[in-house]
């Protein structure tokens, strides 16, 4: 029994599993399992502690986003998914009832924190009302738009931060 739990969740962990192409009944997707660290706060000691990770498994149903995971995506690597999320109970090998955790991904992006990431040129874009998007410009075109020039300012000006001031620093708990 399957049930529908969310639209365009998001969930970020590592990968642990290889990503590999599956045969189905509806045709060919790419699938992995995505591990997402847990962690709860004890109140006693203060701390944050690791607890057991939720595993997702993922499948990617989208040739051309399947294609991609298959050349890039690595066992360890943090990445994170977004798409349709659903829960199914079932029986392990020992009897064992339990719940499993799906995602029929939408997109899969790699975290640029914990890997080393390349973008380079890919497939364009080419739907209906895509015409339009950056994905059609031209590196030349875009640097020429009077939108993007007068936002082409140091970064440090849109953080109130001064050149050679204090350093950005990350999120912290």
């Amino acid at each position: 029994m399957r049930q529908q739990i969310d639209r365009d969740k998001t969930v970020t962990g590592y990968v642990a599993t290889e990503p590999k192409t599956v045969e189905t009944a509806r045709g060919q997707m790419v699938a992995f399992r995505l591990a997402e660290p847990q962690q709860a706060f004890n109140k006693e000691t203060r701390q944050y502690e690791d607890l057991a990770p939720r595993y997702y498994d993922v499948a990617v149903g989208r040739e051309q986003l399947g294609k991609n995971v298959l050349a890039s995506v690595e066992v360890g690597q943090r990445v994170s998914v977004t798409g349709n999320h659903s829960m199914e109970a079932y029986v392990d090998r020992d009897g064992k009832a339990g719940l499993g955790n799906r995602i029929w991904a939408e997109d899969v992006s790699a975290s640029m924190q914990h890997n080393t990431v390349q973008v380079r040129p890919g497939v364009q874009a080419g739907g209906p009302g895509r015409e339009a998007g950056l994905e059609r410009q031209s590196p030349e075109r875009v640097a020429a738009d009077p939108g993007w020039q007068a936002s082409n300012q140091p970064v440090e000006q849109h953080f109130g931060v001064e050149q050679g001031g204090p350093a950005l620093s990350g999120p912290s708990r």
